[in-house]
């Protein structure tokens, strides 16, 4: 919107998105069938009859909790992804030579916590567009192996 980037600006100082998942026992699940015919894959969305509660419980229970800290829930900006859809988080605790405040060393030794490692993909620097979970793995077993 023109003239709004100092709204934009202002909000985003104060904003505070959480992700949030539900146990695989809550979810919409998909079936995998092989059809003998053809050697096809077919896939079937099998919809939990839990999901719409729980979230809605999880929702509510967020929101007191942040209202506590003095924060507001915005519970319509929610979104539930597909089955199947998956987010990296990463680069939040980056890995560096000379690490400060906020940033891990090359065994994932947090700056000022001797004996805290971080092993997930936060200690990446960046993160790719493409999956990421055998390198998170791969590097997880490095930072064990040296740790």
């Amino acid at each position: 919107l023109p003239g709004s980037a100092w709204l934009f600006r202002t909000l985003s100082r104060r904003l505070i998105v959480a992700q949030t998942f539900l146990h695989s026992d809550h979810c919409t699940s998909i079936q995998l069938n092989l059809s003998p015919q053809n050697n096809r894959l077919s896939v079937e969305r099998q919809e939990n009859p839990d999901t719409e509660h729980v979230i809605g419980a999880a929702k509510q229970k967020l929101a007191r909790s942040l209202r506590h800290a003095g924060l507001h829930a915005l519970s319509f900006a929610s979104r539930i992804s597909a089955p199947g859809a998956s987010f990296h988080s990463g680069g939040t605790l980056p890995m560096s030579q000379n690490p400060g405040c906020l940033q891990t060393n090359f065994v994932g030794r947090l700056h000022g916590l001797n004996r805290v490692h971080v092993v997930d993909a936060s200690v990446l620097p960046t993160i790719p567009a493409t999956t990421i979970t055998l390198t998170v793995m791969a590097n997880a077993h490095r930072i064990g192996s040296l740790a």
